[in-house]
């Protein structure tokens, strides 16, 4: 504790919190206790409210927009940190999706998510990555929609020209 100060029978003083390394990202919430040599109030808790910052910080949700059947488009990731760091690892739970990694420790990374569909609808898949910095791998959703293949006459042998009049 720092900065004590004494008024009208009470110390103020500043404390500073460190959160463990397995703290996941998001809102904090806990609670402190704290021992006193006072006779009459030996320990008293302290709420500590806050918000956990990731230790790398990247979009949670990639949208490849509409994407035509037997097409592949390529979308940039980013993944920054205050602090140099390494991916370890880019999977997805797709063959859909292929991730280009290097293995530079860097503050700032540029991921090279190239999506090739495999089939029409939907398209909603998961990136996960790893890195030398967070225990849990970092999660991406990745979305698009494939369009419906379009049958020209020539393709669709029902509507060939019988040549009757």
């Amino acid at each position: 504790m720092q900065g004590r100060s004494r008024k009208n029978g009470r110390i103020d003083s500043q404390m500073q919190v460190t959160v463990n390394d397995t703290q996941s990202a998001g809102n904090l919430s806990s609670q402190i206790v704290v021992h006193t040599n006072d006779r009459s109030q030996k320990q008293f808790p302290i709420s500590v409210n806050g918000y956990c910052k990731p230790l790398v910080e990247t979009q949670s949700v990639v949208d490849v927009g509409q994407l035509e059947p037997g097409g592949t488009i390529t979308k940039r990731l980013v993944l920054k940190a205050g602090e140099d760091f390494v991916i370890t690892s880019a999977t997805s739970n797709s063959d859909r999706i292929k991730v280009k990694v290097d293995d530079q420790r860097k503050k700032l990374h540029v991921l090279e998510l190239t999506v090739t569909p495999d089939g029409e609808g939907k398209l909603d898949d998961q990136l996960s990555i790893v890195t030398d910095m967070q225990e849990l791998p970092i999660q991406v959703q990745v979305v698009g929609e494939v369009l419906p293949t379009i049958r020209t006459n020539s393709q669709d042998p029902a509507s060939k020209p019988s040549g009757d009049k």
